[in-house]
């Protein structure tokens, strides 16, 4: 079988932009975000969600809100001031009941969104997968007794001292 070389291809990126109008605003869209992009919206998405819950995991429904809002960010031409940024869920709230995240969709390649939400839904999986991992779990406790000197000799010495022992009943609580 004979070799092509890809540069023989002729491939172009696809830099397809839609309008469309929306109360007298033309509203741009790009049909394509390369992929780096893509993850970085995915990304955000998915940061954003977990800074904002207080809770130990990430509601999937924040996830959604905040992959809309990043959907918006990336592919059109609207500008956020940071004060509509900082206050997501009311920004989210103006564009869902307005109606205008159903004109947007219209107006993307379904490819695409799918794309986006079924990487958030993966990035999340393997958010909360990490999260539950051991390693993830020494991390945590590293950060908590980062001070604290866990070499034999040392342990051996200090095993009397009342706040060492509750230290190592915090570890071992945390381990499970």
């Amino acid at each position: 079988m004979a070799k092509v070389p890809f540069t023989k291809l002729g491939l172009v990126k696809n830099t397809e932009v839609r309008d469309f109008e929306y109360n007298n605003n033309t509203i741009e869209v790009k049909q394509y975000l390369p992929i780096d992009e893509k993850v970085g919206v995915i990304a955000r998405a998915v940061d954003a969600a977990a800074s904002a819950d207080t809770l130990d995991y990430i509601d999937s429904n924040k996830v959604d809100v905040f992959l809309k809002l990043e959907i918006v960010y990336a592919y059109t031409n609207l500008s956020f001031t940071e004060k509509q940024k900082s206050e997501a869920t009311k920004t989210y709230d103006l564009l869902e009941g307005s109606g205008f995240f159903k004109e947007l969709w219209g107006y993307m390649e379904q490819e695409e969104i799918d794309a986006l939400f079924d990487g958030a839904k993966r990035a999340l999986e393997d958010k909360v997968a990490y999260d539950r991992s051991l390693y993830a779990i020494a991390q945590v406790l590293t950060n908590d007794y980062n001070g604290l000197a866990f070499d034999a000799e040392s342990i051996k010495s200090d095993i009397s001292n009342p706040d060492n022992l509750n230290i190592l009943r915090d570890v071992l609580t945390k381990l499970g």
